[in-house]
């Protein structure tokens, strides 16, 4: 079997590319993985951390798991602060689950993963 998305050979078992990390056997684009946000410390958290990526992280050779990868690193280890230059959080923020942050992404089209 092949996965959908890159073309990578992937085992009958496989439940993610290990490639490219698409879901197997999902569509191509998940639309229903941020309409659980209803409150505004998500969503204001999800706008900081698309920020964060903009002017930190993206340099225009990173892959979706990779950023994901990253972006799990930063935020287990320094939380939302991690976002901030001086870990001051200026307000009440959420943390956005990582399909969200992702469904964010993906949907930013000026980022350059």
């Amino acid at each position: 079997m092949k996965c959908r998305k890159c073309g990578a050979v992937l085992l009958d078992t496989d439940t993610f590319c290990v490639k490219c990390g698409q879901r197997v056997g999902e569509p191509m684009f998940c639309f229903h993985c941020g309409e659980q946000l209803r409150d505004g410390e998500q969503t204001m958290a999800l706008a900081y951390l698309l920020k964060f990526l903009q002017l930190q992280v993206m340099d225009g050779k990173k892959n979706m798991p990779a950023l994901a990868e990253q972006l799990e690193a930063l935020l287990n280890n320094q939380g939302l602060e991690g976002l901030f230059e001086h870990g001051d959080v200026r307000s009440s923020l959420a943390r956005p689950r990582r399909q969200e942050i992702l469904a964010c992404v993906n949907r930013y089209r000026q980022l350059l993963v």
